[in-house]
């Protein structure tokens, strides 16, 4: 949240499922929006008033992993909905228009199943930022962001049959 303020983006909803974590949003300057990965629907009406989703929230009771995976599993599908109505498009969903496939949602078994080996690694949460190029090179983004990037012409260039 602090790196989208830093950023410019004058409005921040956070989605907030405990009295302290809405807290700290507010002392942030972030809007804040409560729900609970046990009520998806709670996600529908923040999904609906924003702009674009940065999904973090999950239940880290490593003890009941497979439950907590498909609680966010299920959890995931108002937002992702919201996305698709309003044509906010996934990076996933850019990627396979541009090269002309199809883009499906798998479990993990059955990304397992079909990929193989590779399919564990699909499944993984892998999370990115860029803090530490900005704060050692003093590098900030300049450009289109990532989606709007990718879905340039340019970034897929047709080739010659």
């Amino acid at each position: 949240m602090n790196e989208l303020l830093a950023a410019g983006h004058t409005t921040v909803l956070g989605l907030a499922r405990s009295d302290s974590a809405a807290a700290a949003m507010a002392a942030l300057g972030v809007d804040v929006h409560r729900g609970s990965l046990e009520e998806p629907e709670s996600f529908a009406a923040g999904a609906a008033a924003s702009g674009g989703i940065i999904h973090t929230a999950f239940n880290h009771d490593f003890s009941r992993f497979v439950d907590n995976a498909a609680a966010e599993f299920k959890a995931s599908q108002p937002w992702a909905k919201c996305s698709r109505e309003r044509k906010r498009p996934l990076i996933a969903e850019v990627i396979g228009r541009r090269v002309g496939l199809p883009v499906v949602s798998m479990s993990r078994e059955e990304a397992a199943d079909h990929f193989g080996f590779l399919g564990h690694f699909f499944g993984l949460d892998i999370p990115a930022s860029s803090a530490k190029t900005r704060e050692r090179l003093g590098w900030q983004l300049t450009g289109p962001g990532l989606i709007e990037d990718i879905d340039r012409e340019a970034y897929f260039p047709r080739t010659a049959a």
